[in-house]
């Protein structure tokens, strides 16, 4: 691999690193495949580890800086902007648990509610698309919550990351197996998303902005707490 080579793919990562910058690594990876595939693999993922830690730490400022040049260039080409949307719908799947509906594709493309609904009947072939009906919705939600208590609670000590607690059973519900698989990866993923809870860990006090976007005001945890079992002298 030439120098010139090493560089250029570097310059391809910053740029899609700052235009996408609420995307994953995979989906970016996928992303910059798609638009140049001749990167070498390892070369690419090289420059993905290293874009990805020395922005770690200062997500605020990138995403800022990315927004200014997306409202302040031109529109992508079409086959770019088909690519930034196939991203966003990929992001916000690995979120949801569910596909985004048209509104929240458009947030998050910056695009209006009308050209989201565009592109994705049109891009549905490519990314299995369908608007989400209301019980689909309702039902995602409470598990995104579910997930994110439990992971906040595996990060104050208060359940461990195989569910085993001594305050909070996570075996009572048919869906808890996964809740407790996927706290483990939001925890290491999307830390930001994740609730403030009381000292003991059973009511949540407040939610980032992040995550009220995509639960709503009105969310409260399911009942978890161990029965509580008073002993009776005899």
């Amino acid at each position: 691999m030439s120098q010139r080579q090493s560089e250029s793919a570097s310059e391809i990562v910053e740029k899609y690193r700052k235009k996408y910058c609420q995307t994953e690594r995979q989906a970016l990876k996928k992303v910059i495949l798609k638009n140049h595939p001749q990167l070498n693999m390892r070369t690419l993922d090289r420059h993905l580890k290293k874009a990805f830690e020395s922005n770690v730490s200062h997500p605020e400022t990138v995403e800022k800086r990315a927004t200014r040049e997306i409202t302040e260039t031109r529109l992508p080409e079409e086959s770019e902007l088909d690519a930034r949307f196939i991203a966003a719908v990929e992001r916000l799947r690995s979120i949801l648990f569910r596909f985004p509906t048209v509104d929240e594709i458009a947030v998050e493309t910056c695009i209006t509610p009308e050209g989201a609904e565009k592109l994705a009947y049109k891009l549905a072939a490519k990314t299995n698309w369908f608007n989400p009906k209301p019980d689909l919705i309702r039902y995602a939600t409470e598990k995104l919550g579910e997930v994110l208590v439990c992971a906040e609670r595996m990060k104050i000590g208060k359940a461990n990351e195989d569910g085993k607690s001594e305050e909070f059973d996570y075996q009572r519900y048919d869906d808890d197996g996964v809740i407790v698989e996927e706290a483990k990866r939001f925890l290491k993923i999307h830390p930001n998303l994740l609730p403030k809870l009381t000292d003991e860990g059973v009511n949540v006090v407040s939610w980032p902005f992040e995550a009220l976007k995509f639960l709503g005001e009105n969310y409260k945890p399911r009942e978890r707490e161990w029965p509580f079992l008073a002993v009776v002298p005899r």
